[in-house]
């Protein structure tokens, strides 16, 4: 992922991907974030990616209350899974020719990457209609064309969680104010 390539991400259509059945167990997807690489240890200082399978598994069952509002991702022999400081990062899924759609958002899960402990993450479809009511409303006063990234951000080589925090706040600011 790099920084000069901000952009669009698909959101769920809520008439075709409504319920517990999408995305297909097995599917894989890509949760992304700067969180610890393992329980307990350090924050990245780069932004990292694991590929993780839709999984129903015994631990999902445990831990899910709401099925509809919640999927799980995970292998069941552990191994790759988000962990602390990921929490509200994405999870997506490719929806062919580099597409992704946003499918869920980083919760919670028992420890990192523990066999039959999968990530369980908010499922974006079950709050798309929350999502159209608040975008729909909200106009920002600042264009995209307005926005100026400091230059010293886009030309970095080596982007680190200080740079990329800073740039996320500085967009999030202009379109509050």
């Amino acid at each position: 992922i790099h920084i000069c390539r901000l952009g669009f991400i698909c959101l769920p259509l809520k008439h075709i991907h409504d319920g517990e059945a999408y995305p297909p167990i097995g599917k894989e997807t890509w949760v992304v974030g700067w969180g610890t690489t393992q329980f307990q240890g350090h924050v990245s200082q780069v932004l990292m990616q694991v590929a993780v399978p839709i999984t129903t598994n015994k631990g999902c069952q445990e831990k899910v209350t709401e099925p509809s509002k919640q999927v799980c991702a995970g292998y069941d022999n552990g191994g790759k899974d988000s962990c602390q400081g990921d929490s509200g990062g994405p999870l997506v899924i490719d929806i062919g020719q580099g597409v992704y759609e946003l499918i869920g958002l980083v919760s919670f899960g028992v420890g990192c990457a523990k066999s039959m402990k999968p990530g369980i993450y908010t499922r974006v479809s079950a709050y798309i209609d929350w999502i159209d009511t608040l975008t729909k409303s909200t106009k920002p006063e600042t264009s995209l064309d307005e926005i100026s990234i400091p230059q010293s951000l886009l030309l970095s080589s080596k982007l680190n969680y200080q740079k990329i925090s800073y740039l996320l706040m500085f967009i999030e600011i202009l379109f509050l104010i």
